[in-house]
């Protein structure tokens, strides 16, 4: 196959569409019918004669007359040498074509030049089909020529030459020397001699031009050859220039503000011809119309929020398309500023200025405040307020600052009042910020220093005095008082006085500020307890009335005389008499420096007369006078301080013997049924007075009075209780306290009578086992008389209800004792409690519980318990160990040990130092001991049986004589069955 190189392929070949051949035309091919491919030519070769420099152009035209034609193709086939002074190009279309070949002679030396090409069509497999060859001859001369005969130019009327210079091209012989000339002053050459071809530099100078068109000639002629000359027409149109007219060099923008577009225009002037195009380097700045022709505007867009608050510098140029020194610029500055804003400073400030209300009535009804915020530098603001009492006095302003507000709440009820106050710029609108503010105008208030006051503390023995300080805070602004005292019971105890000390009754006044100090005093005479009052507050501010209510207590501790006991019992025998006593006055609160006096009721006893508290009230009997039998003083303990509200009896018995007592052996089934002996071991009471010479036993429902001295019957009675079980004596002798397990309650009954003074209630428990042998216990702390009925459940004998206890043993015992110190109560397990009897409280008072011992060597079944005489040791009787164990109450550890044998089960202290101790011993000889606590020594050893054996000693079954000098026991036998057993003790040496 041949091919056909394609030379300038983009220019000399066109692809055939719809291409059906045609007929007729020569080229290849015989018989009458057209040849694929077939083309005709109008003419077969081409003739160019030129100067050197110039370019001439000839056509050939084709028609294509064969079929299967899809291209035409024009180039320099295989064989055929490339010219570069030959260009050829290919329009046309159907099968009409036509071939434009021009001829350069730029740069060429005279002389001939020839050169062929090849004209051919091809098929849609770029397979040739038919070819022409086209021979073309050139003819170069070396005469001057410009490679254009006409030039058109564009400039801006006004510009000096400068370097406006266009390069015009020519040709000529290289050794001819030439001269070029303007026919124009506007028309400069800037090289206007030369030799050979080259360029020809031509500018225009249309400082003197106005807008229009000029025309100029340029003649080019070789020196001393005329006829070698070229000339060159100059069309030149001179347009006004671009020229911006005024615009604003400055925008301001508030960051934040605006979404949308800003759009302006730039008004500018120009020629009607000029064709210009802007462009601008500001940032975010965009133009709309880039291009156009003659004056108009220039419109830009921009977007604030694209830009951060700054400052950004730049222009917008407008350039002519057709030259570029036709430009001009307009130079711009953008600013971008922070909105009006109100610093956080501000912001803070207006919630402090609602969180601190101006208060009603007060002396600072007027306030400054400073409210800092930030603008751009351009802002210029007003300060706006929607409410009457804020003003501001920088009303206007410009960029940041601080508002100076002035707030008054001068004729003001109390309320809360919002308000809006605007900072807006006036040359942006939109550039504003709004500030709620809140200012309360509070009510007064009155503050009181406590509303509750505690006068003499929680114990009752501080000072009774209090100071009530009260204020208003409405600063030096005064207002009136009143202040009245609503007590609760004994009358207006209560003094309001002003200053530190007693003085005149202060109820009304005038307050501040600077407040009001009250003095609180209760009446001296007030009695112990605890006391309540109101103080009702008022202040009248304005049109507002404030109140307040401060709640007074006043606790006194009672302050009693309290004697270490209440009853003696003097003797006088003819071998042994106890005819001294020595008793304890103390005070109820601890206080050593009460005064007291004693008086006694009757002659033959002698007590001492005056003393303090802490000391000894020594009480000495006379017989000398004195009848045989008992004989009965009272002994009257009284206080000269107001203080003090009580005064202590203490009743004292004397009995007078003809005859020193012997022992007595009562059996008491003689006396009682034998069911009730019987039954009376688990149930039994037995007491012995401590005034009087009687012992009284307790079987059944029945109670029998006996005298310790000869064992008499004194008195019997059937009280009324279901039955009769352990049993109680007071300290002066007078009342009994019996335990009633069947109705679960203690009875009080007068000792001499068996009849009913009170009774109190047994609470039930899960060890009910516990009823049949719960002994009732008498004790007298702080001289306050109580009952122990259960572990929790104590009772006051003087009001008849029960004690609230706090501390202290929560169970239930056998058997109580105590001793000299009537605020100690020791269990039969050997626990020591200290008891305080508190008034205060209200109602019935208060007992307070303390350990004052816990340490025990009790280790057998509940039995009993005793302190000493000197208030040094708790002894114990449980069972085991086979003795009575001393435990010290300081050193908490066992002190002493007392023998016997087993099972202890009773034991009792005397007020001499005596002990006697028994045990439940059924087989041995003796059951009884008695000791001197104080030496240890065993002062004699007995039986509470008149059996040598095979006997029982009733579980806490001893009592001891008011004198110290006389046993009484209960024991159970076979042949007695129950047996009542009264001997004498040894002396205490």
């Amino acid at each position: 196959m041949t091919t056909i190189k394609m030379v300038i392929l983009s220019v000399a070949v066109l692809v055939l569409t719809a291409c059906g051949g045609g007929g007729g035309g020569g080229g290849g091919g015989s018989g009458g019918g057209t040849a694929k491919g077939a083309f005709t030519l109008d003419k077969s070769s081409l003739s160019y004669s030129q100067r050197s420099g110039e370019f001439l152009n000839q056509t050939i035209q084709i028609n294509v007359t064969g079929s299967d034609v899809t291209y035409v193709v024009a180039g320099f086939d295989e064989g055929q040498s490339e010219v570069p002074w030959l260009s050829m190009s290919l329009s046309g279309s159907g099968s009409q074509y036509t071939l434009d070949i021009s001829a350069s002679s730029w740069g060429m030396a005279a002389g001939n030049y020839s050169a062929n090409f090849t004209i051919a069509t091809g098929d849609k497999n770029e397979k040739p089909l038919q070819k022409r060859v086209v021979n073309v001859t050139l003819s170069v001369t070396e005469n001057f020529a410009f490679s254009q005969a006409t030039i058109t130019r564009y400039a801006v009327a006004g510009k000096p030459v400068g370097d406006q210079f266009a390069d015009i091209w020519f040709a000529g012989k290289s050794t001819a020397a030439w001269t070029a000339t303007s026919s124009a002053p506007w028309l400069v050459i800037s090289n206007p001699t030369g030799t050979g071809g080259g360029q020809l530099m031509l500018g225009v100078d249309t400082r003197d031009l106005t807008p229009g068109n000029y025309t100029g000639t340029v003649q080019l002629a070789e020196n001393g050859n005329a006829t070698n000359s070229a000339s060159l027409q100059y069309n030149l149109t001179v347009v006004a220039p671009l020229v911006f007219s005024a615009a604003p060099d400055e925008l301001i923008f508030v960051a934040g503000l605006s979404g949308s577009d800003y759009r302006a225009e730039l008004p500018f002037s120009g020629d009607a011809q000029t064709n210009w195009m802007a462009s601008t380097d500001i940032p975010g700045v965009s133009i709309y119309n880039a291009e156009g022709s003659g004056s108009g505007n220039i419109e830009y867009r921009l977007n604030p929020l694209w830009l951060s608050e700054g400052t950004y510098t730049g222009r917008v140029t407008l350039v002519d398309k057709n030259d570029f020194s036709n430009i001009d610029h307009h130079t711009m500055k953008i600013i971008v500023e922070a909105p009006i804003q109100f610093s956080e400073l501000a912001m803070t400030r207006a919630q402090e200025l609602q969180a601190n209300p101006i208060v009603y009535g007060s002396d600072n009804l007027q306030r400054s405040l400073e409210l800092p915020f930030t603008a751009g530098d351009h802002a210029q603001w007003t300060s706006i307020s929607n409410a009457h009492w804020l003003t501001t006095s920088n009303v206007v302003g410009t960029g940041s600052g601080s508002l100076q507000l002035q707030i008054n709440a001068s004729g003001l009820p109390i309320g809360t009042y919002p308000a809006e106050l605007r900072l807006e710029d006036y040359l942006n609108p939109q550039n504003q910020v709004t500030l709620n503010l809140t200012l309360v105008v509070a009510a007064p208030t009155l503050t009181v220093t406590s509303e509750n006051l505690l006068l003499g503390g929680s114990d009752g023995l501080g000072i009774a005095q209090a100071n009530l300080g009260f204020a208003i805070n409405t600063g030096v602004n005064g207002y009136d008082y009143s202040v009245s005292a609503q007590t609760e019971a004994n009358g207006d105890w209560l003094t309001i006085s002003s200053g530190s000390g007693p003085g005149t009754v202060n109820n009304s006044g005038i307050v501040t500020g600077a407040g009001v100090n009250l003095n609180l005093t209760p009446l001296a005479s007030l009695i112990s307890g605890t006391h309540a009052a109101n103080l009702a507050l008022r202040v009248e501010v304005g049109d507002q009335v404030l109140t307040r209510t401060v709640a007074v207590t006043f606790n006194k501790e009672a302050n009693r005389l309290v004697a270490s006991n209440l009853g003696v019992a003097f003797t006088a025998a003819p071998s042994r008499s106890v005819l001294t006593r020595t008793l304890k006055i103390n005070s109820s609160i601890g206080r050593d420096d009460v005064p007291w006096v004693a008086v006694s009721n009757q002659p033959w006893l002698t007590v001492t007369g005056s003393g303090l508290t802490s000391e000894d009230l020594v009480l000495t009997a006379d017989e000398t006078a004195l009848a045989v039998g008992t004989h009965i003083a009272e002994v009257r303990v009284s206080s000269s301080d107001s203080n003090v509200e009580n005064e202590e009896v203490i009743r004292v018995g004397l009995t007078v013997l003809d005859a020193d007592p012997a022992d007595a052996n009562i059996n008491l089934a003689s006396t009682f049924s034998v069911s009730d002996a019987i039954a009376g071991i688990g149930r039994f009471g037995l007491v012995a007075n401590p005034v009087e010479p009687w012992v009284y036993v307790g079987l059944g429902s029945q109670i029998n009075i006996y005298n310790q001295f000869s064992g008499a019957l004194v008195h019997s009675y059937m009280p009324a209780v279901g039955s009769i079980g352990s049993m109680a004596i007071s300290q002066d002798g007078t009342k009994l306290y019996v335990h009633d397990p069947v109705n679960l309650k203690v009875v009080e009954l007068y000792a001499d009578t068996g009849d009913t003074v009170n009774s109190f209630t047994v609470v039930p428990s899960e060890w009910s086992s516990l009823h049949t042998v719960l002994m009732p216990g008498y004790f007298r702390p702080n001289g306050r008389p109580l009952l122990f009925v259960a572990g929790t459940r104590i009772f006051d004998l003087t009001t008849g209800e029960q004690v609230a206890v706090e501390g202290g043993y929560d169970s239930y015992f056998y058997s109580i004792s105590t001793n000299q110190n009537p605020n100690w109560v020791a269990g039969y397990d050997g626990s020591l409690m200290e008891y305080f009897y508190s008034a205060l409280g209200g109602g019935n008072g208060t007992l307070t519980a303390t350990v004052k011992s816990s340490v025990s060597y009790a280790q057998g079944r509940a039995g009993q318990a005793c302190v000493d005489a000197a208030g040094s040791r708790v002894y114990t009787a449980s069972g085991a160990p086979y003795e009575f164990s001393g435990v010290g109450i300081v050193s908490q550890t066992l002190e002493q040990v007392l023998p016997a044998t087993a099972y202890p089960n009773s034991v009792v202290c005397g007020w001499n130092g005596v002990l006697v101790g028994g045990a439940g011993a059924y087989y041995d000889a003796q059951d009884i001991f008695v000791y001197n606590t104080v030496t240890g020594q065993n002062l004699g050893s007995y039986s509470s049986s008149t059996e040598n054996g095979y006997r029982y000693l009733l579980d806490r079954g001893l009592v001891l004589s008011g004198d110290n000098q006389l046993v009484s026991a209960l024991s159970y036998s076979d042949s007695t069955q129950l047996l009542l057993r009264i001997f004498s003790v040894p002396a205490i040496p």
